[in-house]
């Protein structure tokens, strides 16, 4: 089996190196790494896991805060087209235990057919709360990336792009399977508190995210009134590779210049 993994290298050097170099499994991995930072400590440790025998690592030396979802879809995209059977998006502030992603891997396995994510159960340091991962760590099967397709690249740098895809997901049929008995840890966003002024950034960029949400479903998440987005007959719930740079013309965002500057 042909595991891949999606993660970005943006805050700590310490947990990307953690993340790669302790995830095990007994089925072959590949890493995609995208470098968001130019942090010399983040781009030695990414460039040292290059060299790591076990597993193979590809690195994107974006070097610039792109947003989760344009890496996340890139990553999805790379792996799905050179062979991947199951795809993972890995924050990089996660810890999984020895077992842990084969037990996500037999869970995607026995999962329903029309089963699109496939998420762990683990523990929220931040939050200390024992929860599902969400897309902190979780597979994206080929089901989702043939029916739903990719993330909207309209949620930069991040937030709302997972409520956005479970939204599309939801209206296209496809599944959410959640695996018990993982223990997997998740810090939560400790480069809020360890990146100059990238708090303050998230701020801004959370509610301009969260108005262009309200604006594309009529509502906020659970709360939505339309069933395409924009209420707009062109658009359906997918999202093709091709159009992932603009997926609904017409509807472009305004507001990202100099939004993202960290």
């Amino acid at each position: 089996m042909n595991v891949h993994l999606v993660t970005i290298g943006y805050g700590l050097a310490d947990d990307l190196d953690n993340l790669v170099r302790k995830t095990r499994s007994e089925h072959d991995l590949t890493w995609h790494v995208f470098l968001h930072s130019t942090d010399e400590a983040v781009v030695e440790v990414a460039n040292g896991l290059k060299r790591l025998r076990k597993v193979a690592v590809n690195v994107y030396d974006y070097g610039v805060n792109r947003g989760v979802a344009r890496s996340w879809n890139e990553g999805i995209i790379n792996a799905y087209q050179n062979g991947a059977d199951y795809v993972v998006i890995a924050n990089d502030d996660i810890s999984v235990p020895d077992g842990d992603l084969d037990a996500l891997v037999v869970g995607a396995e026995a999962a329903p057919a029309l089963t699109g994510i496939v998420q762990p159960w683990g523990y929220h340091q931040r939050s200390e709360v024992f929860s599902d991962m969400g897309l902190g760590f979780s597979i994206v099967t080929r089901t989702a990336y043939e029916v739903v397709g990719m993330f909207d690249e309209n949620f930069m740098p991040m937030y709302y792009e997972d409520n956005d895809y479970y939204r599309r997901c939801a209206l296209s049929g496809i599944g959410i399977q959640v695996i018990e008995g993982t223990e997997i840890i998740h810090k939560g966003s400790e480069s809020l508190f360890t990146v100059p002024g990238l708090r303050e950034q998230n701020n801004r960029t959370f509610e301009a995210n969260r108005r262009y949400y309200i604006r594309k479903w009529g509502g906020e998440p659970g709360r939505e009134v339309y069933n395409r987005p924009f209420d707009d007959a062109r658009f359906g719930t997918r999202i093709a590779d091709s159009d992932r740079g603009r997926p609904y013309w017409g509807y472009e965002r305004n507001d990202l210049d100099g939004l993202v500057v960290i």
